[in-house]
């Protein structure tokens, strides 16, 4: 990989801890993972 797209890659993972992270994404912390069933590839 180039290190632009490590970067990149970095970036995304960061910002799907904070999501999941308590206090991240109140969303996140409410959603049931049965929810998510149809969208599971």
């Amino acid at each position: 990989m180039t290190r632009s797209t490590d970067d990149a890659l970095a970036a995304v993972e960061a910002t799907l801890h904070r999501m999941v992270w308590p206090g991240g994404c109140a969303w996140h912390e409410v959603q049931p993972h049965e929810s998510l069933l149809p969208f599971l590839v």
